[in-house]
């Protein structure tokens, strides 16, 4: 499967080199929060040119030009995501980890965003210091990381990993 990811990725590149940029398209796709649209294609595709349209947002790409270095690359665990691996068998895991994060034979992810307590995609609500309704625990004598521990546990890690924890998005209503 990293095998296949490698030469998708590099059939990829390859394609957009081999075309000019102002040939492409991109197509974009949205998802509403009243889910009248789920995932649904939009019928006008943005273009690459270069000439700069009116009413139309634009991007400069000047490859003489940088202001900051990039870290590296990742993406938002969120407690959902670590439930469904966790969900996977032990080998089905490393396998999937094994290609996320091994910069060799994967794709080298080294920055992961981790939610500190639930998120919205969790399939629970639960903090670290849960409470029965009216009561209170200021000493925090029931703090406890232990969902975090059962669904995020020890993740690959190289020498140049890097773990963000923020906090997690509470569900409405």
């Amino acid at each position: 499967m990293r095998i296949m990811l490698k030469k998708l990725l590099a059939l990829s590149l390859a394609a957009g080199l081999a075309v000019p940029a102002a040939a492409q398209t991109i197509r974009s796709y949205i998802t509403c929060p009243d889910r009248s649209e789920l995932f649904a294609q939009q019928k006008h595709a943005a273009e690459f040119s270069t000439q700069r349209q009116e009413n139309r947002n634009y991007i400069i790409i000047d490859p003489r030009q940088s202001y900051q270095r990039i870290d590296g690359f990742g993406y938002a665990l969120t407690g959902g995501s670590a439930e469904h691996l966790m969900k996977m068998s032990p080998e089905a895991r490393k396998s999937l980890l094994k290609e996320l994060f091994d910069p060799q034979q994967g794709i080298g992810i080294s920055c992961i965003r981790l939610t500190l307590g639930a998120s919205d995609l969790n399939s629970f609500v639960f903090s670290y210091d849960d409470m029965p309704a009216g009561k209170e625990d200021f000493e925090l004598k029931q703090f406890s990381l232990a969902q975090d521990l059962h669904d995020v546990r020890s993740w690959p890690s190289t020498p140049t990993s890097r773990y963000f924890p923020r906090p997690g998005r509470r569900r409405h209503g």
